[in-house]
């Protein structure tokens, strides 16, 4: 006889504590869970707590040559500017804030003026060549018909030497003979102080006011370059110079630079040519207007209202363009005036900042290349300030303010000179 007893199941809990256990173990193996999720998702969206400000101006002083590990954990003194820097670009860019929409007839329109004569439309259209500039030539190529000028920056003042350098691009001349004469623009030749060290980039040049003392006091100097400027002119069948000197406010100074450019300007009328000049929003109301009694025609420059040295913001913010054009209109004829339109911007960073102490300069190819960039920033323009601007930070840890003008600027600068009638 089988003995039944042994093939029934012995794991079957016919009490039901067992399973009860099973579920109490799993809820509470469920709620550990949860919360340490909870825990995670919270230390991820909530940022911590910045440390205190640090003295970023005095610490500055000096100059820092290496760059920071950007490890974690690795605090030293680059990596303690740096986050002060960031402190200071997020307090520069409060003001600022997330753009409102605003219907465009509710956009305040500015008080431009219109100047001492009436608007016109036969304006000037001039373009600044530089050698530096890959895109200079194809552009050129592509623009020439629609130019009514163009200023080449060919020639420089010299550190220690008492000739011009002068350096014209040939395929420029080669181009322009090379197209029908009514289709081709007036060719200037620009003078400047813009000085690069030798071995570095144009980037990280500057405009010295030394070089231009130390080479107007000497008066072979001068008449070297007059000189050199009348043969240029002559050989390459030149409209005329731009006189581009800046980075200067000592009044001594002002005074050799517009004796200098009254002597350029005889030499040019002497030969049928014009003599024109390319002066700073920055500079003084006595200067702007001997300049405009001296030179054909006047170039203001009316951007940097914030530059590479100083603190972020607007490059040109629309009421600053108003402004600084009537005050222009109001010291020179507005038939001299040829007024100008920047398409460049500056990358204030905390990377850059530290080492070189100011913001990078951006041309308009660089700019668009950051907006499609791996971070592609989102492009937003201020309403306030009518200037564009992106921020964002790299995987490195760089956060990056970038200021800038572009078409919608150049837009509205453009009707600024079309009210205030200028040349």
């Amino acid at each position: 006889m089988v003995d039944r007893s042994r093939h029934s199941p012995i794991f079957i809990d016919y009490t039901g504590k067992r399973w009860r256990r099973i579920r109490r173990a799993a809820l509470v193996v469920g709620v550990i869970t949860t919360v340490l999720a909870l825990v995670l998702v919270g230390t991820i969206v909530l940022s911590p707590s910045m440390p205190p400000e640090l003295p970023l101006a005095t610490a500055n002083n000096k100059t820092i040559a290496r760059a920071t590990t950007g490890k974690p954990g690795a605090f030293t003194k680059v990596d303690r500017l740096r986050t002060a820097y960031r402190r200071k670009l997020a307090a520069a860019m409060k003001q600022y804030g997330t753009p409102k929409s605003r219907r465009p007839e509710d956009i305040p329109a500015l008080n431009i003026g219109t100047g001492n004569r009436k608007p016109r439309t036969d304006a000037i259209v001039a373009g600044f060549y530089v050698n530096w500039a890959d895109n200079s030539f194809a552009s050129l190529t592509r623009n020439y018909d629609k130019l009514d000028w163009v200023i080449g920056e060919w020639g420089f003042f010299p550190a220690n030497a008492d000739t011009l350098l002068i350096r014209i691009k040939p395929q420029v001349i080669e181009l322009l003979n090379s197209k029908p004469i009514e289709t081709r623009p007036s060719l200037f030749l620009m003078i400047t102080n813009y000085v690069v060290d030798p071995g570095k980039d144009s980037a990280a040049g500057k405009f010295d006011p030394e070089v231009v003392r130390r080479f107007l006091a000497n008066p072979t100097a001068r008449a070297n370059a007059i000189r050199q400027l009348r043969a240029a002119v002559t050989t390459y069948g030149l409209a005329g110079t731009t006189l581009d000197l800046e980075n200067f406010s000592d009044p001594a100074l002002q005074s050799q630079v517009l004796s200098f450019a009254h002597e350029v300007h005889d030499a040019m009328h002497s030969m049928g040519k014009l003599a024109t000049q390319a002066i700073a929003a920055g500079d003084p109301d006595s200067y702007v207007q001997r300049a405009g009694s001296i030179n054909d025609k006047i170039f203001p420059m009316i951007f940097d209202e914030h530059y590479a040295g100083g603190e972020p913001g607007p490059i040109a913010s629309q009421r600053f363009y108003a402004t600084q054009a009537r005050r222009f209109a109001r010291l020179v004829s507005p038939s001299r005036l040829i007024l100008m339109v920047g398409a460049y911007g500056y990358d204030w960073n905390d990377a850059e900042a530290i080492a070189l102490h100011r913001a990078e300069n951006f041309d308009f190819q660089e700019t668009m290349r950051a907006a499609r960039g791996p971070e592609q920033p989102r492009p937003r323009f201020d309403p306030v300030s009518m200037n564009p601007y992106m921020q964002w930070t790299t995987p490195d840890s760089t956060d990056h303010v970038l200021w800038y003008l572009d078409a919608a600027t150049a837009y509205n600068e453009m009707l600024v000179g079309q009210a205030l009638g200028v040349a």
